[in-house]
């Protein structure tokens, strides 16, 4: 219809009229672009600087960069944007290259063509350097001396190759700033130095580089002084039952910490023509153990002492003969004492006391057998001394000879290929009487108390080795059961902490406790205990309900530090829960 190509054609002239009206002007493109190179030791900066388009304002730029020591090949790159003014640094450049750079102005959508290109050649810097060659001490090249470059106050620190390895001509060479350096010397077995045959830094002589200019630093490191050879080499052979061991022991000589060991050892006497290898090294202590030993050979050994790879001379030289190992037998029976009856699986400890010279049996070879069903036992040890030790379910045990103890026990010594009998008669153990030991707790008005107590069971009569307890019944009364022989001390606590705790007698501490002889029963172990005192800073006062009633409480008072903390606390629970009874803290 007209109406639908009239309203048609009022738009058309509206976007047309908008556009004619806010239509953006093409931007001109920056001009007068120009490079300036700033120099900083072996860094540079390139600072751009252009004249913006006239008339514009609310211009922002982007800068294009392309790398020239790439070649013909290389592209422009966009290499910053949204800067706003009209100079900009760019440090993102390296010493010794060319670049090309442009610059486009821009706003909201609008660009601009590309400014002038320009191009820049930073300059390269020019590193000095140091060189020169180690050797040693009036001998040849020295291959593997750490070279350390120490850049003196208010210098320039060194780049990251300020540490060289010498060559296999001694010969080394570093890069390195302008600037004022000492140098430092190292190998592992030389005695390090400062340039110039100097002992500290601070006395080390100093070189200067200026530019592009080589310094030369030589020098020559001296061998460290070799430790001391150990002395008085010894080696013992120890045998134990099932193997044997060679122990050495030396003497050292240096009290350097840094100063290590070296056992060799050749398989033969002294005098053989077998040849010595390295067995240990790193050892730190003055003795250590060859278990790598073979019955009836013979060893023989000497050390060195070493700090890294200067090495002593070697110790004296030892030998080590490993004999063939010897055997000795114990045997017997073990019976019922009263019974004379044989004891099926009692058990027979040999106990190695003391050994022959030269003969050393390792520490604790305890040897065990059960006895068969005729109670015969057959044991084989090594030569020595030793105690025997019987124990079987249900007997008295004893050592040989019907001994209590193992510093009472008689020992047997065998030799080479002996055989000793060492019978036991062992006594069946019969369990001692029991009794009971009675009393009753009561508080000074002789109302019934509910305590706990205890019995410390004695020894020697001073140290308990164990304890028994039991709580009192409603009318105050306790029982325990003891032991005929025991000595014991009682000790009595009431349930409800307001009483005094107490040993028996009305004793106050263990020690002053009257010992009780266990001979039967044990009657009238009576307490009386004693109320605990209301001290002049003491608390007490009655727990009780709205109605005036007694409550059974818990009651705690704590001691609060001046920082708020609680330094310690007291608590007690209320005697009776009718009455509310005073309780006192």
């Amino acid at each position: 219809s007209m109406s639908k190509i009239a309203k048609l054609l009022m738009l058309l002239f509206t976007t047309v009229l908008v556009n004619v009206l806010f239509a953006q002007s093409p931007i001109p493109a920056p001009t007068n672009l120009t490079l300036t190179p700033v120099y900083s030791g072996d860094r540079a900066t390139v600072k751009l600087a252009w004249t913006a388009p006239a008339g514009i304002i609310g211009l922002k730029y982007n800068i294009y960069r392309k790398d020239m020591t790439g070649g013909t090949t290389a592209t422009f790159v966009k290499k910053y944007s949204g800067i706003s003014g009209v100079t900009y640094s760019d440090a993102a450049v390296t010493r010794g290259k060319s670049y090309a750079y442009y610059v486009v102005a821009y706003k909201n959508s609008a660009f601009s063509a590309p400014s002038d290109t320009q191009q820049i050649t930073l300059a390269a810097f020019q590193y000095s350097a140091v060189q020169g060659n180690i050797t040693v001490d009036n001998g040849g090249p020295l291959f593997g001396v750490k070279v350390q470059v120490i850049a003196f106050l208010n210098s320039t620190p060194p780049p990251s190759s300020f540490v060289a390895i010498t060559d296999s001509l001694g010969n080394y060479r570093i890069k390195l700033l302008p600037g004022k350096y000492a140098l430092y010397f190292a190998r592992e077995g030389y005695i390090p130095e400062y340039f110039n045959n100097k002992a500290t830094l601070a006395l080390a002589d100093s070189i200067v580089l200026t530019g592009a200019d080589t310094a030369t630093a030589d020098a020559a490191l001296a061998l460290e002084t070799p430790p001391s050879a150990p002395a008085n080499l010894a080696a013992t052979v120890i045998n134990t039952t099932y193997s044997a061991q060679v122990k050495l022991t030396w003497e050292a000589t240096n009290q350097n910490p840094a100063v290590k060991y070296a056992v060799y050892r050749k398989v033969g006497g002294l005098n053989d023509t077998g040849v010595f290898k390295k067995r240990f090294s790193g050892i730190s202590q003055t003795n250590c153990v060859d278990m790598q030993v073979q019955r009836g050979k013979t060893y023989s050994y000497y050390v060195v002492a070493y700090k890294g790879i200067v090495v002593s001379e070697p110790s004296n030289t030892v030998e080590a003969i490993v004999g063939p190992l010897t055997y000795a037998w114990i045997y017997g029976v073990v019976t019922g004492d009263s019974t004379g009856l044989p004891i099926r699986r009692a058990n027979v400890s040999v106990i190695p006391v003391a050994t022959p010279a030269g003969v050393v049996n390792g520490p604790g070879e305890c040897m065990n057998m059960l006895t068969d069903s005729l109670g015969r036992y057959a044991i084989r040890v090594t030569p020595g001394q030793y105690a025997i030790y019987f124990c079987a379910p249900g007997m008295v045990s004893e050592y040989y000879n019907n001994k209590t103890t193992l510093q009472l026990a008689d020992k047997l010594t065998l030799a080479t290929n002996d055989s000793v009998a060492a019978d036991a008669g062992l006594a069946y153990y019969i369990a001692p009487p029991m009794y009971y030991l009675t009393g009753k707790v009561t508080d000074g008005s002789n109302n019934a108390k509910t305590a706990w107590v205890t019995i410390f069971r004695l020894r020697s009569n001073t140290f308990h080795y164990s304890t028994m307890g039991t709580r009192t019944d409603s009318l105050g009364n306790y029982k325990i059961k003891v032991k005929v022989g025991d000595t014991v001390v009682v000790f009595a606590q009431s349930m409800d902490h307001t009483f005094l705790p107490e040993y028996y007698n009305n004793k106050r501490t263990f020690a002053e406790a009257d010992r009780i002889g266990v001979t039967g029963n044990v009657a009238d172990i009576n307490f009386v205990l004693e109320t605990k005192p209301v001290f002049p800073n003491g608390i007490s006062g009655v727990a009780a309900d709205s109605a005036g009633l007694g409550v059974l409480s818990h009651v705690a008072a704590y001691k609060v530090k001046a920082n708020g903390q609680i330094e310690k606390s007291y608590s007690v629970m209320a005697a009776s829960a009718t009455t509310g009874e005073p309780l006192t803290l």
